[in-house]
């Protein structure tokens, strides 16, 4: 395996592991819920 390979892999691996970080879900609820905060009939 060469460099590029490698880089390529721990590029995919914290491409795919950042959005279950710690912390994360605060800032994914906060996104889902986003289009109802102004929210006018409910």
């Amino acid at each position: 395996m060469c460099i590029r390979d490698r880089a390529m892999a721990v590029l995919f691996l914290g491409l795919v592991t950042w959005p279950f970080r710690k912390g994360a879900r605060r800032h994914h609820d906060d996104a889902a819920n986003m289009i109802f905060k102004e929210d006018e009939h409910g």
